[in-house]
């Protein structure tokens, strides 16, 4: 081969290695960029929690055969439910500060949206028991995911502690009312006992009925007083749901 055959053998080769360089697809990260809506990082998606304690009470042992299910478990269910209910969305998407999210303006029904995307789960495996549950929300906008979720259970806590005032004044009212009624029965009683009424002397039959019935009363009216001091004393104390983390933008958890 002469030296002119080389050089235009050479001259080919750098040709089309220069031509598939120049005209290969752009890949560099500013082309790739340019080909999304937006960067890499807008895409995340990301999860805010609010982590939520439902007390067990003694009181709520048991189990009900009919239901298949233990007291605090329905209990549970229940305020899980409510918190995805209407009556507590309603006031969520009222919020003007939630009102002006853009996902908020244009969904349809604003209230399924938000219960769709809620998840209320506990802090454990389905297998385990715990009074811990998480509240959480899923969104592009780290900032609109804490928003909506802490606006929920905002919503939701006040409607719970509304009701449990509530429940509380009706119970106290109704155990008062009982109270006065067994006092004066207790009254009634004790006037028709006899004046010359000796409790060191064996009482004839009617008069130990009559004793019989003032001890049901009395009895009666301290199971009443203790409720009503257990009721005072349980004003001062936690409520049986509790927030004990809020969501907020450091502690998002993104979705991998």
């Amino acid at each position: 081969m002469t030296t002119l055959h080389k050089y235009f053998f050479v001259g080919i080769v750098l040709f089309l290695g220069l031509g598939i360089i120049y005209f290969r697809p752009v890949s560099s990260p500013l082309a790739t960029a340019q080909l999304r809506p937006n960067n890499v990082e807008s895409l995340e998606r990301h999860w805010a929690e609010n982590w939520i304690q439902f007390s067990y009470s003694p009181g709520m042992g048991g189990y009900d055969s009919e239901l298949e299910v233990t007291p605090f478990d329905l209990f549970v269910n229940t305020q899980i439910a409510l918190m995805k209910s209407p009556m507590i969305l309603k006031s969520v998407v009222e919020n003007p500060a939630i009102a002006r999210l853009p996902n908020i303006q244009k969904q349809v029904d604003p209230t399924q949206w938000i219960a769709s995307k809620l998840m209320i789960e506990g802090a454990l495996s389905n297998t385990k028991k715990s009074e811990i549950y998480i509240i959480s929300f899923e969104s592009l906008d780290p900032k609109e995911a804490e928003m909506l979720v802490n606006a929920v259970v905002d919503s939701y806590m006040s409607y719970y502690q509304i009701q449990q005032r509530q429940q509380e004044q009706t119970l106290q009212k109704s155990l008062i009312e009982s109270k006065t009624n067994h006092e004066a029965l207790l009254h009634q009683l004790k006037q028709q006992l006899p004046k010359d009424f000796n409790p060191q002397i064996p009482p004839d039959i009617n008069t130990a009925r009559i004793l019989t019935q003032i001890e049901q009363e009395l009895r009666a009216i301290d199971q009443i007083s203790e409720r009503l001091i257990r009721l005072e004393i349980s004003r001062g104390t936690a409520s049986r749901v509790r927030v004990l983390q809020r969501a907020s933008a450091q502690h998002l958890v993104p979705i991998q």
